[in-house]
């Protein structure tokens, strides 16, 4: 082949390309990783995973169940596709995390508490479960005696708490904080709960009753809906326990009902039920955290309490009190311009200390001289701190202060708020982050960090900064600012990316993407529930032809907030996930630039209410903003459930073909369909999945019909449109009446190491939205196996999306094959 000058120079061109794309990828994926501020990139320690990622779940607690030193983890989990998986109970061992115990429900379950019950000394878990419109609780005793192995959790109680309900309709959550021994005997009969209605429907309050016979004791209503932490602790110091309840906003935002009160409260209950005192503690429909600590060392503990604050212009109440515990009159208050997230307390040789996260991105450090709060110092996070903790971390000998930021940074410091370690997690959010300290094996003492998208086990170790990923960075950014990477490119980088990620990792990124989707649209704080809002709030205000109302400017400022706080930050933080593991980079782009978009809108809204045709321009706006949101959030649902779904005929043909050896030597006659019988079919379930599903089901058809006169396998397949049915039938030996209700029981089988292939096959596809059954099967005779399979049809054309959009309404073509 002889190379003309045109076609040499196309040549260089492409390999000058596929050379950049390389680079690129290099850097991007370095860059990619969220990076550290410059002032924590220098610091003597690092923070490393001591145990791996775990998906993030509502609630997580931390606690040693056994008294071996080692902590547990338990995990409220979130409804999975086909299954409902709602607690798992893991130990971290090393870089993994090891299940002890998983509890699966098919109905709407929650965890709703940990504590000692019956004060035996090891807390029992609870669940509360609904099941048509009825409430109940379900008492989990944890034993974990002996090895891991002889680890289990056994059911034990079940109550109706409908008669706890306080009425007869219910949306809202029950939590409960403690075991009360009212008659000193030493054992308990008595909880202690707290009903949170949604909205502005009751119940709301506090209450006991009794575990044993699920009647109920006293309640007190409070209005205001219970937040967490519920303390019990003897406030008073006369022996007897008082319980410290912080309250939300009696109204919180909600403009039907008898209130318009939206400020906080803390309250404290005797025993007995009745009302110790009352405080109003400010913050605008804010929910309080409180922390009980004896800060002047009198022996009798005071009510700390943190407010976050959810009007920034609300500079009349403070934002950190000291409470007195025998009357709640405040004792100090600091605070009166901050927003004060969470509040942790520590001790050094001057006493009591308390450190501060504020919402203006400073770790303040406080002492309480005993009339006032005193600042003693702060550290610049940043960003606005999220949580706050008093731990102990490898491989520091003093206790450290740990705190969390906004834009997902992990800071340790000491006590005089000297940063010694960071770490960047690229977590954006500031609500649902915590930290803690935990135990690992092997005694290692860990930062349990828990954010908006995973949870983490950190502890740190001393090393200088890494510099080379900067050094690769400024070589991509140097190369990329001569030769700039069109658009038309990134669908090559994409790829390019999809195929350097470890088939196991993507799979799992895209699991979680498609969890975090599914709620996507759904829900008051929604990604596009804060548009719709803020549009029919717009519309509303279109129709008025003079300047509105004073009442519709907090609603209409409250929307367009959620907006640029909650629904554009999900949107980026969504098309994040997605472009780390390049799935239709087109969607994930118009998704990026319609963010982008959001924000500059928010920048626009005037400082006047709109009305009229103002308003109604800012409607049809928000309105063309929604709807390529919606169409895009949709066709990048259905490009991820495309991702975890493989061919049914190549699947088949695929298992048939890792056993013809094994068949051939048996002399195995095998039915099988050919290729073309469902062509194009693709069903719920990776390639690795549905493989070791069919694999399992072959094999042991395979060792079935062994022992046979006649060895005969036949594979079936069938479709109606929604699924497709897979029958495996053998002459084999069938299966023992007695044993055919086991057979997919973990562990159950005729020979030695065997138990897992059937009992896995059936979480695998309960996972997927399908299922394995046993059709029929005896001695002598056979058996045959059924699975079906949701039929996955859905697909994304982008490039179809790309040349008939527009654009500014790229990316929004979503083709139903059938």
């Amino acid at each position: 082949m002889v190379l003309t000058t045109a076609n040499r120079l196309r040549w260089r061109r492409h390999v000058a390309w596929a050379v950049l794309l390389c680079l690129s990828w290099t850097g991007l994926a370095i860059a990619g990783e969220h990076q550290l501020p410059e002032r924590f990139d220098r610091l003597p320690y690092r923070l490393v995973e001591a145990v791996s990622r775990a998906r993030a779940m509502p609630r997580v607690a931390v606690i040693d169940f056994d008294h071996d030193g080692i902590d547990e983890f338990v995990q409220s989990s979130v409804e999975q596709p086909g299954k409902y998986y709602y607690l798992v109970i893991s130990h971290p061992a090393g870089d993994y995390w090891t299940p002890l115990q998983q509890i699966s429900s098919p109905y709407p379950t929650g965890l709703v508490g940990i504590c000692d019950v019956n004060l035996d000394g090891t807390p029992e878990i609870m669940l509360s479960t609904q099941v048509d419109g009825l409430l109940s609780v379900q008492v989990y005793e944890v034993s974990l005696a002996g090895s891991r192995a002889n680890h289990e959790v056994v059911g034990g109680l079940a109550w109706d708490v409908g008669s706890w309900l306080y009425g007869d309709s219910w949306d809202g959550g029950l939590s409960v904080w403690g075991a009360l021994d009212e008659d000193g005997d030493g054992s308990s009969a008595t909880l202690v709960y707290t009903l949170a209605g949604g909205m502005s429907k009751r119940p709301r309050g506090v209450g006991v009753g009794n575990w044993k016979t699920g009647e109920m004791g006293w309640f007190a209503p409070t209005g205001a809906a219970p937040t967490e932490p519920t303390l019990l602790v003897d406030l008073t110091g006369d022996g007897c326990t008082e319980i410290v309840v912080p309250l939300g906003a009696p109204c919180n935002g909600v403009t039907e009902g008898t209130t318009t009160d939206t400020l906080s409260y803390v309250a404290a209950f005797t025993a007995d039920g009745s009302q110790l005192w009352l405080r109003e503690v400010g913050g605008t429909s804010s929910n309080p955290t409180i922390v009980v600590r004896d800060l002047d060392l009198d022996g009798v503990p005071e009510v700390l309490c943190a407010v976050r604050r959810g009007k920034a212009t609300d500079t009349r109440h403070a934002s950190l009190y000291v409470l007195r515990p025998s009357d709640g009159e405040p004792l100090a208050e600091w605070g009166f311009d901050q927003s004060v997230n969470a509040v942790a307390t520590a001790s050094d040789e001057d006493g009591p200390l308390l450190f501060a996260a504020c919402a203006d991105g400073i770790l303040r450090r406080l002492r309480f001289s005993g009339r006032e709060l005193d600042v003693e110092g702060g550290l610049d996070c940043l960003s606005a701190v999220s949580a706050v903790g008093y731990l102990d971390l490898d491989p520091f000998e003093e206790s450290v202060i740990s705190a969390v930021t906004a834009e997902g940074d992990v800071v340790v410091c000491d006590l005089n708020l000297v940063p010694l370690a960071a770490l960047a997690t690229g977590d954006p959010g500031v609500q649902g982050k915590y930290v803690e300290g935990a135990v690992l094996e092997d005694g290692i003492r860990c930062a349990y960090v828990a954010t908006n998208d995973a949870t983490y086990g950190f502890v740190a170790e001393r090393g200088p900064p890494r510099i080379w990923p900067w050094l690769v960075v400024g070589l991509v950014a140097a190369v990329g600012a001569v030769v700039s990477v069109p658009r038309t490119r990134r669908a090559a980088l994409s790829s390019l990316r999809r195929a350097v990620i470890p088939a196991a990792d993507r799979e799992e990124a895209v699991d979680e993407l498609l969890a975090e989707l599914s709620t996507a649209g759904h829900g008051k704080l929604a990604v596009t529930s804060t548009l719709r809002r803020l549009k029919e709030q717009l519309t509303m205000l279109s129709g008025l032809d003079s300047q509105p109302a004073e009442a519709f400017d907090a609603r209409f400022r409250e929307a367009a907030r959620n907006v640029q706080e909650i629904g554009l930050p999900k949107t980026r933080t969504i098309a994040a996930r997605a472009g780390r593991v390049g799935i239709v980079p087109g969607v994930v782009a118009t998704l990026e630039r319609k963010t982008r978009a959001g924000r500059a809108f928010a920048r626009r809204i005037p400082a006047e209410l709109p009305y009229g045709q103002s308003a109604n321009a800012l409607s049809q706006e928000v309105d063309s903003m929604l709807e390529d949101i919606e169409s895009n959030l949709e066709a990048l649902k259905l490009a991820c459930r495309m991702e975890l779904s493989s061919a049914l005929m190549g699947e088949i043909h695929r298992a048939v073909g890792a056993r013809r050896e094994d068949m051939l030597e048996l002399g195995v006659e095998l039915l099988a369909p050919a290729v073309s019988t469902l062509e194009g079919e693709r069903v719920f379930g990776t390639r690795l999945e549905i493989s070791f599903v069919l694999e399992n089901l072959l094999s042991n058809a395979i060792r079935a019909v062994s022992e046979s006169d006649v060895r005969r396998i036949e594979i079936a397949v069938e479709s109606d449109g929604d699924e497709a049915g897979v029958v495996v039938s053998d002459t084999g030996r069938g299966i023992a009446a007695a044993d055919r209700a086991r057979i997919f029981e973990k562990g159950f089988s005729d020979r030695e190491g065997g138990g897992h292939g059937l009992w896995r096959s059936r979480e695998i596809l309960a996972c997927r939205n399908g299922s394995i059954r046993l059709v029929r099967s005896a001695p002598g005779e056979g058996s045959v196996f059924e699975l079906r399979l949701a039929i996955c049809r859905p697909s994304f054309d982008e490039a179809s999306a790309s040349t008939t959009a527009g654009p500014d309404r790229g990316d929004r073509s979503v083709r139903r094959e059938s």
